[in-house]
């Protein structure tokens, strides 16, 4: 059932007419939400996003206000409506109340809004996603994609640990990487994990070793150990035993002599092991040789799988 909205009314928070604001969502083909607050027998209304964003500041500030004020009035909001346009049968329909509100109620609201800056699409999108990720896995995945589309770093990390498929985890482990300013031992270890089980990208084997040495420069013993089990593999780089030596001295000493896989073991047992570092090594300068820096232009020849996201 939908109804019919005082659009001649102007909003608080852009000094436009609502009738106008819509005209504008609608040319950037966003949904255009209005909230309406009944307050002794008058309706005033508001732009949906702008109140859901006032709404939520003030609900989610150190102090929170269970009932914010009535920007117009000053009175605590008893109740409130959010309502969607819809061109049929072009009227407005209710999506949520007071009593139903919730963050990502609207989150959802908030991404509409045609003003809202790609970084801040992007936060929005990332923060729908890991707040549906138990609920609703298929929408929570394709928002976090909306959010990794506009550079959201979080988004992107969840989705190069999370994917099923192996290439898009690389894919966004490589553009989460290429996006920071300052990449961190988790960059390095999300995209040595994914060049790792991307068989299907040649060379994957010695990008993957590149990436786990960067973590390990970092001090992280788990890239560390990677990189001494590499060298004595033969996996992605020539079996160096002399290298490898040289690296299990940068583990704790009652761990140098015992296989390496019984360490990783061990550090694996730790759910902050990708924050771990070991801050006292001091590396010997011939550990600090030999490979050259890699363009991250070079080695992200992937395009984005062309699935369709799922309509938010």
């Amino acid at each position: 059932m939908s109804i019919k909205l005082d659009l001649s009314q102007i909003d608080l928070f852009t000094h436009l007419p609502l009738g106008e604001l819509q005209k504008e969502y609608q040319a950037n083909g966003r949904a255009f939400h209005v909230s309406a607050i009944e307050e002794e027998g008058h309706t005033y209304l508001f732009d949906g996003s702008k109140f859901c964003e006032y709404y939520l500041r003030l609900r989610n500030q150190s102090n929170p206000q269970e009932n914010p004020e009535n920007p117009l009035t000053r009175r605590n909001i008893q109740h409130f409506t959010i309502y969607r346009f819809v061109e049929e049968p072009n009227g407005f329909e209710q999506v949520f109340t007071k009593k139903e509100i919730s963050d990502l109620q609207c989150l959802k609201v908030l991404i509409q809004d045609p003003h809202r800056s790609n970084a801040q699409r992007g936060e929005f999108y990332s923060r729908i996603g890991f707040a549906l990720l138990e609920a609703d896995r298929d929408e929570a995945i394709a928002a976090l994609k909306e959010g990794a589309r506009f550079d959201d770093r979080k988004a992107q990390k969840k989705l190069a640990a999370i994917s099923k498929d192996e290439s898009e985890r690389l894919y966004w482990a490589l553009r989460s990487w290429q996006t920071s300013e300052s990449p961190n031992i988790e960059d390095f270890h999300l995209c040595a994990h994914a060049f790792e089980r991307c068989f299907a990208i040649e060379n994957h084997d010695k990008f993957a070793f590149y990436f786990y040495r960067k973590g390990a420069l970092k001090g992280n013993p788990y890239c560390i150990a990677k990189i001494i089990s590499y060298y004595e593999l033969e996996y992605g780089v020539s079996k160096d035993d002399h290298k490898a030596m040289l690296w299990r001295q940068m583990l704790p000493v009652e761990w140098q002599e015992r296989p390496i896989v019984e360490f990783m073991r061990h550090i694996c047992q730790d759910r902050l092991i990708l924050e771990k570092s070991m801050d006292h090594i001091s590396f010997p300068a011939e550990l600090l040789e030999g490979i050259e820096e890699i363009d991250s232009n070079s080695i992200l020849p992937l395009v984005e799988p062309k699935e369709q996201s799922k309509k938010l």
